[in-house]
């Protein structure tokens, strides 16, 4: 695991503090059920932050999905997100 734990934690601080962030994925195709999301790039007012799923630098999927979900599902947040309906199905797969 060679990425950036550090940045990572400063990240998901700054997500929680957020009262609102954007966010986007990038996938392998358009086809959310079948193809692979390759990054996903939030944004605060703060900062913005790319998180890489595949190579070297990679975060473990199962931890960025533990770590994001209470994130994602606090109500208390606004999300600002261009392809809501899409980008919901390319984060269930």
């Amino acid at each position: 695991m060679a990425y950036d734990a550090s940045a990572y934690e400063d990240m998901l601080a700054d997500l929680r503090a957020a009262d609102e962030f954007s966010f986007d994925t990038e996938s392998t195709g358009k086809r959310p059920e079948r193809d692979r999301m390759t990054w996903i790039s939030f944004a605060t007012a703060k900062r913005a932050f790319a998180v890489p799923l595949i190579g070297d630098d990679a975060v473990p999927r199962q931890k960025l999905a533990d770590d994001l979900r209470p994130i994602i599902e606090d109500t208390r947040k606004l999300k600002i997100v261009a392809n809501y309906k899409y980008e919901r199905l390319v984060l269930r797969h």
